[in-house]
C-alpha cells in the first residue's frame, strides 16, 4: 500500500504526465539479433523480418516516467507484491536514446511499436531479456484496449520523441474531390485545430464551390452533419471522443493523425458526411426504397407431422427473423407508457428510442436461433389444414425478378373480417378458421415453416410486412457487396476479379471500365463506417457471416456473427439448414482486445500461418468477389470469460485470457469488423469511468 501511495502522489504532482502515467496494455516482445529494423517497423516489416525471437503477447501495466517507458507484470511469488509494494518491473523503453524509433504499427487496430536498443532494468542489471546480447535491437508491439487511449500515446509519444509539426496541414473532401490547405502557425494554438473549429472553416471553403448547394448542402438539410476523419486506404478513423475518461479536452483529436504513418504511407485528413446506417434504397428511374418497420409478435409454430404447436415468439432485426421463447420476448410496453417521465416531447423521444433500442438488444442476446431473411423466398397464406415441411422449389439462382412472388396480391376472403381472434373467433369450421390464421415461410432449401396467429387479419399482416422486408434487405445486401468492392477497385486501382464489361446495343462488348478514380468510390465509405457504431442507434451494432474458432487449434465454423450491447453473439450456420442455431456463450468485450493482420496471424501456432501461400481468388453466394491474404482476413478477440468479467470487479494482470480468432471474406470486410469492435469496447469502458480509473490504478510501480 505504502507503494501506491507514491505512485499516486508522483500521479498528482506531474502535471505534463498526468494524462498517459500508467495504463493497461497487452505488449508483444521480441529481440532481433541483426539490430538494424529500419526507422519505421510495422506490419508489413513484420511479416517479413528474420531472426526476430517473439515472446507471447501478455498484459502488462506501462508506466511512463521521466525519459523511459517502465512494464510491469506480477510478481511469480505468492505475497511478493504485498511486500515489496510494489508490481515486478519486468522491461525498460528507453525514450531518448537516438536508436529508439516510434511507429504505427496498425492503422487497423491502432497497435503502435517502439523499437529500441538494449536497457537496464535498473542498477545491476545489464540486459533486458535473458536470451539478449548487448548488441540487437528491441521490439515492443503495444495494444491499448481503448483506441482514442492508443491514439493519445502515439501523439504524446511521437511528440516527446521529436515528431514535427508540417507547414500546413490538408484537409480533403471526398465527395466534392477537392482540398483546402489550412497554415499551421509555428506557435500553434490547439484551439485553432479543434475538430469543431476545423469543419467551420471547411464548410466556409468548401461552400464557394459550384456543386456545394446540390450535394452537400441539401444533405445537410434533410438532418446530416460534416465531420473529420483520419483516412489510410480504405480504412477510416472518425475523429470522435474529444474528452477523455477523466473529462479533459483532448485538444489534440484532430490533429492526432499526424503521427498516423504506416509503410510509408501517411494518413490523409478529410471532411465527410457523417452518415447513420442507410435506411432507404436508391433504386432505378431515381426512386428511393425506404426501410420498411420491422415485426414482432407471438405465434405458434405448427408441426407438420402432429399438428402439435409451439408457443414462439418471432421478431426481425437487421433482415434476421430471431425466433424467442416466450418467456424471454420482451415484449414492447402497452401504448402509452413511456419507461421513465421527461420534461419535454424530445426527451421523452430519445426515451423511448433508447427503449426500443436496449428492448431489442436484449430479444438479440436470448434469441435461440436465427433465420436470414434471404434464405426465405416464398411467404404464403396456408391452403391446406395438413401441410408437407418439404416441396420442391424453383432454381433460387439470382434474377433481376428473383422476388417477383413478393408482388402478389395477399388474398382475402369475408371470413378474414369476421375473425375477431383467440379462441373467442373460432367458430363453425374449427379446423379452416384455424388453416386461415396461418402463413408459411418456404425457404430456398425447400423446407416450409407453418406459424399460426391470432387471428387472420394478423396472419396478412404478417405476410405484408414480411413481403416488404424481404425485398427492402435483398437489395440492401446487393447494394453493399457492390459498393464494397467498388470500393476496392476504384480507392487502391486493384482490378476486378471479374471485369464489368458493358454491351452496346448490338450486343457487343463494351470495353472495360474507366480506370480507378477514388473520388468515385471514396464517399461510399462512410457508409461502411456509419455513425450508428457511435450512436447505439441501433439494436445490433454490427452483423455479418465470419469464420470463426474457439481457441489457437481446432476447425473453423461458419456463423452469423452480431455485436450487441458490449457482447458478441455467434448463431451456427449450418449448410442445409436456414434456420441457426445459437453457439456457445457470449463473448464479453468489456476487457476485451482486438488484434488484426500479420500480428494477429503469427499469433496461431506455428505451421497454421504460412505468409508465402498463394491467394486464391474468391466468390461468394451474395456476389462478393475478394483475392485478399489470409493475413488480411483475419483479427483476434483476447477476452475474459463472462464468470470473471464482473462489472466492478478488477480483473488481475495475469489473469487467463480466452480468444477467438475470425476469419472475414476480405480486408475491408475485416477492417469495419475490427473498428465496430473496438469502438463497442471504447463505449463500454467509457461508460463505466469509475472502474477504468480503479483498473488504472491497481498496483504500483517501483517508488521514485
Amino acid at each position: 500500500m505504502k507503494g501506491e501511495n507514491i505512485f499516486l502522489l508522483c500521479y498528482l504532482l506531474a502535471p505534463c504526465l498526468h494524462y498517459l502515467s500508467s495504463d493497461r496494455m497487452i505488449v508483444r516482445v521480441a529481440y532481433c539479433r541483426d539490430g538494424y529494423l529500419g526507422s519505421r517497423f510495422d506490419e508489413m516489416q513484420n511479416r517479413s523480418a528474420r531472426n526476430m525471437q517473439n515472446e507471447d503477447w501478455a498484459e502488462f501495466m506501462v508506466v511512463w516516467r521521466n525519459d523511459r517507458l517502465e512494464l510491469y507484470n506480477n510478481y511469480t511469488f505468492p505475497c511478493r507484491e504485498r511486500f515489496a509494494g510494489h508490481k515486478h518491473l519486468a522491461f525498460v523503453v528507453p525514450l531518448k536514446s537516438v536508436q529508439t524509433k516510434l511507429s504505427l504499427f496498425s492503422f487497423t487496430d491502432m497497435s503502435f511499436c517502439i523499437v529500441c536498443p538494449p536497457a537496464s532494468l535498473h542498477a545491476g542489471v545489464k540486459t533486458l531479456l535473458p536470451f539478449q546480447r548487448e548488441t540487437g535491437t528491441n521490439v515492443f508491439v503495444f495494444k491499448a484496449r481503448c483506441r482514442s487511449r492508443a491514439i493519445d500515446w502515439i501523439w504524446r509519444l511521437w511528440q516527446e520523441m521529436g515528431g514535427k509539426f508540417p507547414s500546413f496541414i490538408e484537409v480533403r473532401s471526398p465527395i466534392l474531390d477537392t482540398r483546402l490547405k489550412i497554415d499551421i502557425p509555428e506557435d500553434l494554438d490547439n484551439s485553432i485545430f479543434s475538430r469543431d473549429n476545423l469543419i467551420t472553416l471547411c464548410m466556409r471553403g468548401l461552400s464557394a464551390i459550384q456543386d456545394w448547394d446540390t450535394i452537400i448542402k441539401k444533405r445537410l438539410a434533410e438532418g446530416a452533419h460534416m465531420e473529420l476523419a483520419w483516412r489510410l486506404d480504405t480504412n477510416l478513423d472518425w475523429v470522435w471522443w474529444l474528452d477523455d475518461l477523466y473529462g479533459n479536452p483532448r485538444t489534440w483529436a484532430a490533429l492526432a493523425g499526424l503521427a498516423f504513418n504506416q509503410a510509408g504511407r501517411a494518413a490523409h485528413l478529410e471532411v465527410r458526411l457523417a452518415e447513420h446506417m442507410a435506411s432507404q434504397l436508391h433504386i432505378k428511374d431515381s426512386h428511393r426504397l425506404p426501410e420498411p418497420p420491422a415485426i414482432e409478435g407471438y405465434v405458434s409454430r405448427v408441426r407438420p407431422a402432429s399438428g402439435g404447436r409451439e408457443e414462439v415468439y418471432l421478431t426481425v432485426h437487421n433482415g434476421l427473423l430471431f425466433t424467442l421463447v416466450p418467456v424471454n420476448a420482451h415484449a414492447p410496453n402497452p401504448p402509452g407508457v413511456v419507461p421513465v417521465p421527461y420534461d419535454s416531447d424530445q426527451d421523452t423521444r430519445d426515451a423511448l428510442h433508447k427503449e426500443e433500442v436496449r428492448r431489442g438488444a436484449e430479444q438479440v442476446l436470448a434469441a435461440r436461433s436465427v433465420m436470414d431473411l434471404r434464405a426465405i423466398i416464398e411467404v404464403r397464406r396456408a391452403f391446406g389444414p395438413v401441410f408437407l415441411p418439404t416441396q420442391r422449389v424453383r432454381n433460387t439462382a439470382r434474377s433481376d425478378r428473383e422476388d417477383e412472388h413478393l408482388d402478389i396480391e395477399v388474398a382475402h376472403e369475408e371470413s378474414d373480417n369476421r375473425d375477431v381472434g383467440g379462441d373467442v373467433g373460432l367458430t363453425g369450421d374449427i379446423v379452416t378458421m384455424r388453416m386461415r390464421r396461418c402463413f408459411e415461410l418456404v425457404t430456398k432449401t425447400g423446407h416450409v415453416i407453418r406459424f399460426e396467429t391470432w387471428s387472420a387479419k394478423v396472419a396478412i399482416e404478417w405476410i405484408e410486412r414480411l413481403h416488404a422486408l424481404i425485398r427492402y434487405w435483398n437489395l440492401r445486401h446487393i447494394v453493399d457487396t457492390r459498393q464494397e468492392m467498388d470500393v476496392v477497385h476504384f480507392a487502391t486501382g486493384r482490378p476486378r476479379i471479374t471485369p464489368h464489361r458493358l454491351r452496346h446495343e448490338g450486343e457487343k462488348l463494351h470495353p472495360t471500365e474507366p480506370p480507378s478514380n477514388p473520388a468515385v468510390a471514396l464517399p461510399y465509405l462512410s457508409s461502411m463506417y456509419h455513425w450508428c457504431v457511435y450512436g447505439g442507434c441501433r439494436p445490433i451494432t454490427k452483423s455479418g457471416r465470419l469464420y470463426v474458432r474457439r481457441g489457437l487449434r481446432g476447425r473453423y465454423k461458419l456463423v452469423q456473427l452480431l455485436l450487441v450491447a458490449g457482447k458478441l453473439v455467434q448463431f451456427h450456420i449450418k449448410p442445409k439448414s436456414v434456420h441457426f442455431q445459437r453457439r456457445g456463450n457470449l463473448v464479453p468485450l468489456l476487457d476485451g482486445y482486438v488484434l488484426s493482420g500479420v500480428i494477429a496471424a503469427q499469433a496461431l501456432p506455428k505451421g497454421q500461418y504460412n505468409p508465402n501461400n498463394p491467394v486464391t481468388p474468391r466468390r461468394y453466394a451474395d456476389g462478393l468477389e475478394s483475392d485478399d491474404s489470409e493475413e488480411n482476413t483475419i483479427f483476434i478477440v483476447y477476452y475474459v470469460p463472462n464468470r470473471m468479467a464482473q462489472a466492478e470487479k478488477i480483473p488481475s494482470l495475469n489473469v487467463a485470457k480466452k480468444m477467438m480468432v475470425f476469419r472475414c471474406r476480405s480486408r475491408v470486410e475485416r477492417d469495419v469488423w475490427c473498428w465496430a469492435v473496438n469502438t463497442e469496447i471504447e463505449r463500454l469502458i467509457r461508460e463505466r469511468r469509475d472502474r477504468e480509473v480503479k483498473m488504472r490504478n491497481a498496483g504500483a510501480p517501483i517508488p521514485l
